[in-house]
């Protein structure tokens, strides 16, 4: 086996098709499945020419791999020694059989992030697989969240994966994050941005925004608005207007500026932006008040990232009201909604309990500690 120009390995009888001085009439032969080949070595040269400069070329490989026999490729699908790569490319395919979404879901050497996209999209059999692979979830914690917010997936292993995640997930250290980084980055930028870092990493605001380099001069010394100065009256609907219509020209460092220094009032307008990194600087705001904090849990206009960095805030959520309003809004990250309702007074347990607004997961959640409680 060769290695070329890539971290997938390929045999010496697929390499001349490769070569960048090959014949565009070799590699259109070889797109074509026209090459005496067997499946083990076809398969991953198809692969390789979907990445080919000549556009014919692309669409012939993409034609022949999607017109293979479904058993071959099963039982290509199936080899441990497979490249994780290959495996997700595959998975990704909206032409494949579910079948063989099942054969991707059992094969070891498939990508915790593969799986975490099969789980998400994935049919109600694929996920029955991948809900009694607790080796996964206990390495890949985000693998059981997905499991429990897909609601295709069946009551009885809903309930399974739920204790499992109880009793063995939220008991353990925090996932190794560097290992999801470094098996993100093993996939093509592309599928980079579909299978998508956790957003802890991939939003992750300096502390001292003023002695980064991210921040234009401009941005570091921008004006705040009259109106999202501090010390400003409450503000008339028009001059709240004015404030709304201001922030909806500012570019993004210049919103992050002002979700940082500005009032409640811009505070309360940046938390809802549809930029993420703009939304979770309102959370990071020093100035930001528990008054406030209430409010954007009790918002369902929220991004689940903003909530996420509120429920990791331990001086935020000695508050029992926040505590409550974060189990109850169907945005809170359900690991974190679960941890709360342990808190929860009886009467609001039943409450959860009985709310068509939240995850059934967490409902039966609720259900299970006032029956502990019972006892």
């Amino acid at each position: 086996m060769k290695e070329l120009s890539s971290p997938i390995l390929i045999s010496s009888a697929i390499v001349p098709y490769l070569k960048k001085d090959a014949p565009r009439e070799a590699r259109l032969r070889a797109a074509k499945g026209l090459i005496p080949l067997p499946s083990s070595d076809l398969i991953p040269l198809l692969y390789h020419l979907l990445s080919d400069e000549h556009h014919q070329v692309r669409e012939e490989a993409e034609g022949s791999l999607e017109g293979l026999p479904q058993n071959i490729l099963g039982n290509f699908l199936a080899s441990s020694e497979l490249h994780p790569r290959i495996l997700d490319h595959f998975a990704r395919q909206s032409w494949l059989d579910p079948q063989l979404l099942e054969v991707i879901a059992l094969n070891r050497a498939t990508s915790d992030t593969t799986i975490i996209f099969l789980t998400e999209k994935g049919n109600p059999q694929t996920l029955e697989i991948i809900s009694h692979n607790q080796e996964r979830m206990i390495r890949s914690p985000q693998i059981a969240e997905t499991l429990l917010n897909n609601t295709h997936l069946d009551g009885v292993n809903q309930e399974r994966v739920l204790s499992f995640y109880q009793n063995h997930i939220l008991a353990q250290p925090t996932a190794d994050l560097p290992q999801e980084k470094q098996e993100v980055a093993a996939l093509p930028q592309e599928k980079q941005e579909i299978a998508g870092l956790p957003q802890e990493m991939a939003t992750e605001l300096p502390e001292k925004l003023e002695e980064k380099a991210e921040l234009p001069q401009e941005a570091v010394k921008i004006e705040l608005p009259a109106e999202a100065k501090e010390g400003t009256a409450d503000l008339s609907d028009q001059q709240r207007q004015s404030l709304y219509q201001k922030i909806q020209k500012m570019k993004v460092s210049e919103k992050i500026k002002l979700a940082l220094r500005g009032n409640k009032e811009a505070r309360g307008l940046l938390v809802r932006d549809t930029n993420k990194i703009v939304a979770t600087s309102v959370a990071k705001s020093p100035k930001l008040t528990d008054g406030e904090v209430l409010k954007i849990c009790q918002s369902r206009n929220v991004c689940e990232e903003v909530l996420r960095i509120i429920s990791n805030n331990k001086e935020w959520t000695r508050n029992y009201q926040i505590k409550l309003e974060l189990a109850n809004n169907p945005k809170t990250p359900l690991p974190m909604a679960i941890k709360f309702i342990g808190f929860l007074r009886d009467s609001d347990l039943r409450m959860l309990t009985r709310s068509k607004n939240i995850p059934q997961a967490l409902a039966t959640a609720a259900k299970r500690v006032l029956s502990q409680k019972k006892k």
